[in-house]
C-alpha cells in the first residue's frame, strides 16, 4: 500500500513475519526498481516509482531508506528538491 508524506514516497508491505535481519532491499538501475526480496527466499517484489520516472530523475540507492515494525515493512524514498537535495 503506498502512503506517502511530504519528504517521501512510502510503501508499506504487510503481513511480512521474518526478522529485519532477513531482507534485502536493492535498487535495480537498468529498470529503476526497488527490489524487495528475503534470504531465505519465501518473499520477491519490484515496486516502481512512477514519480520518479514522469520526472526524468534516475532512482539513487542513497535515497532509499526501509524498516520493519509490527510485520510490516516500510520502504521509503526520499523526494528531491527543485534544487537536487534530497528532502530528509
Amino acid at each position: 500500500m503506498r502512503k506517502d508524506t511530504e519528504s517521501q514516497f512510502q510503501w508499506r508491505i504487510r503481513n511480512l513475519p521474518w526478522p529485519k535481519s532477513v531482507y534485502v532491499l536493492e535498487v535495480d538501475a537498468a529498470r529503476q526498481e526497488i527490489v524487495v526480496k528475503t534470504t531465505n527466499k519465501k518473499y520477491y517484489k519490484r515496486i516502481a516509482v512512477p514519480d520518479l520516472l514522469r520526472a526524468g530523475l534516475a532512482l539513487d540507492p542513497a535515497q532509499l531508506a526501509w524498516m520493519h515494525q509490527s510485520n510490516t515493512l516500510i520502504v521509503s524514498v526520499f523526494r528531491l528538491r527543485a534544487d537536487g537535495w534530497v528532502v530528509q
